[in-house]
């Protein structure tokens, strides 16, 4: 679990986290501009969903066979 690891890889998990809130923001944006307004909330919906399977992943909570 994160929270039990070294302050260094919490750190970095933060930076990524908001590197990655970034890059959805900034992504969507332009999905919107080109799709559609619906893109504005179905977009950060969508890849947030991906970010908690991910999340879950990194943290050992699924199983990935």
């Amino acid at each position: 679990m994160l929270g039990s690891q070294q302050l260094t890889d919490a750190q970095q998990f933060e930076q990524s986290q908001k590197a990655w809130l970034t890059y959805r923001d900034t992504h969507c944006k332009l999905a919107g501009s080109y799709v559609g307004s619906q893109m504005y909330s179905y977009c950060p919906m969508q890849l947030n969903i991906l970010r908690v399977t991910e999340l879950r992943e990194l943290a050992g909570e699924l199983d990935t066979k």
